[in-house]
């Protein structure tokens, strides 16, 4: 059986046993570090499983260690691109203490009973895969510095990259979900249990939605309730969300998605919505460049569709560009 072929039955299991399981969201498993100069196509099939949906004596010892600060990454990855790849180092790379932080690659499976075009969904969680081996060989690069402290501290902390499903659509119901899940998902420090902080990392077209009234409004006894604070209090509670703008024909330029910015901060816009003032101080403006910006999905499917390997390359990371053409993903005559 080819490494490919493994990786993707693993996943199609992972996705199996997560419809059946009804559960909201499941940390799948840990993506595996492997050697910078190892095939971009051998078999990297997730090795340390902590799903709770998979108990047995062996799973359960796996466990990693519960960290302080989970960094989410929601997203389609169809593909991931290298703009996903830059929020994500950036981010951990802001973290501080990175044995106490962990990334987590979430995927929205909501429609998992019809087949996801164009790439299916063990496809996708197989790009996710390729995705953390490019962060891990990225951040790698500051442990060689002496950037980064050691892997792992007294009580079993280590940085690590975990996969996960949802078939939630909103960010504060993922946000409790996740709460809800890491307590069985990892394994308590011998010194206690602290908080653990999530940090969702977010475009500028995510926050307009977030905080778009829309989306929390219910109807009771025939009239329209505004549930934005009983929605968003909870989850600025417990998470903060990390910014990153990005200029285009859709949402604007740079200095009119800091301009909404302020008056998120200083202004009136959350009381308009109906929330809080204070939520703005848990938004954190990611400082990047522009290398990235322009960089989308849909560009990197049409190079792939077109057989543009050298321009895929330039849109998404080395082992996703390797996995998409090796599985011929995007091809026009899907």
């Amino acid at each position: 059986m080819s490494p490919n072929v493994k990786v993707l039955d693993f996943f199609k299991e992972g996705l199996e046993n997560f419809r059946l399981s009804q559960d909201q969201l499941e940390i799948l498993c840990e993506a595996p570090r492997h050697d910078a100069g190892s095939p971009l196509t051998q078999d990297v099939i997730c090795n340390t499983t902590i799903s709770t949906n998979r108990k047995t004596d062996a799973l359960e010892r796996s466990k990693p260690r519960l960290p302080r600060r989970i960094i989410v990454m929601d997203a389609s990855f169809n593909p991931p691109t290298s703009a996903h790849m830059q929020m994500a180092t950036s981010a951990i790379r802001s973290a501080g203490d990175r044995r106490n932080t962990r990334l987590l690659l979430l995927l929205a499976v909501s429609n998992a009973d019809k087949a996801p075009k164009p790439a299916s969904f063990e496809q996708r969680l197989a790009m996710m895969n390729a995705l953390a081996q490019d962060v891990y060989e990225e951040i790698s690069y500051d442990d060689e510095a002496g950037a980064a402290a050691p892997e792992s501290d007294d009580n079993g902390h280590r940085f690590g990259i975990d996969l996960a499903l949802t078939t939630l659509p909103y960010f504060h119901d993922k946000s409790a979900a996740l709460a809800a899940v890491v307590e069985t998902a990892f394994e308590p420090p011998p010194t206690g249990r602290a908080p653990v902080e999530q940090v969702f990392l977010i475009g500028y077209d995510t926050l307009i939605r977030l905080f778009n009234p829309k989306y929390y409004s219910r109807t009771e006894n025939g009239e329209t309730v505004n549930g934005i604070r009983e929605a968003l209090s909870p989850l600025f509670g417990r998470a903060r969300a990390r910014l990153t703008l990005r200029a285009d024909a859709d949402w604007g330029g740079r200095e009119e998605q800091l301009a909404y910015l302020e008056n998120v901060r200083h202004g009136d816009a959350l009381e308009q919505a109906g929330g809080l003032k204070e939520w703005a101080s848990r938004i954190d403006v990611a400082e990047t460049g522009d290398a990235h910006g322009l960089v989308s999905s849909t560009s990197a499917r049409e190079a792939a569709a077109r057989g543009d390997w050298v321009r895929l390359r330039e849109l998404v990371p080395p082992r996703v560009a390797a996995w998409v053409q090796d599985e011929r993903l995007y091809q026009e005559s899907e």
